[in-house]
């Protein structure tokens, strides 16, 4: 079959906002990017006939040169797997998204190291009810541990991928979180928005 999705990265003029050039990226899906010291670095997914939708994370450098790419696909029979959110850390990726299959869906954690190599990842389960822990947002805590959302659950692992802690959200479904900003805010306070 053939898939159509594709996304286009812009490079454009920080002063008038003309288009200097772009990078088509064929079935490929992006969710979110955020600029490190090498260049650009983006989530989401890519496709292919042989193993369905994988998890990717791409590096660019500043000129929108591929410098290396990371596909995650769970050996779970699957045929879906996206990253939603990404943060930096110590010249680390953290990537929050979820796993597919025919009959589960699952929330999954990861760590790529600063040349593209996945360090660990966490299948992200909550008893019998997996669509609970889909990955929706991933954020660094003053802890330096890493606090997700997802839907109906909040988690945290600290760097080394050790689940801390695995709550229920009884109020609906947050899709974002925010940890703790700024130095005034107390180190034990979390805001989620949902």
């Amino acid at each position: 079959s053939t898939n159509c999705s594709r996304s286009i990265i812009y490079r454009l003029d920080q002063n008038s906002g003309a288009v200097i050039d772009s990078v088509l990226l064929n079935h490929t899906i992006i969710n979110d990017a955020t600029i490190n010291n090498s260049g650009l670095i983006v989530t989401g997914s890519k496709s292919n006939n042989i193993n369905g939708k994988q998890l990717l994370v791409q590096q660019f450098d500043s000129l929108l040169t591929s410098i290396w790419i990371c596909l995650y696909n769970n050996t779970l029979g699957n045929y879906m797997d996206e990253g939603n959110e990404l943060k930096m850390s110590n010249n680390n990726i953290y990537v929050a998204g979820l796993s597919q299959n025919s009959t589960s869906t699952y929330g999954v954690l990861a760590k790529i190291n600063s040349l593209g190599n996945i360090q660990w990842s966490r299948k992200l389960v909550n008893g019998a009810t997996s669509y609970d822990c889909i990955s929706f947002d991933v954020d660094k805590a003053l802890d330096h541990c890493y606090v997700l959302t997802g839907q109906n659950r909040r988690l945290k692992y600290n760097p080394y991928g050790t689940r801390l802690f695995d709550k229920p959200i009884l109020d609906g479904v947050f899709a974002s979180i925010c940890t703790n900003a700024t130095s005034a805010t107390p180190a034990s306070l979390l805001m989620l928005a949902g």
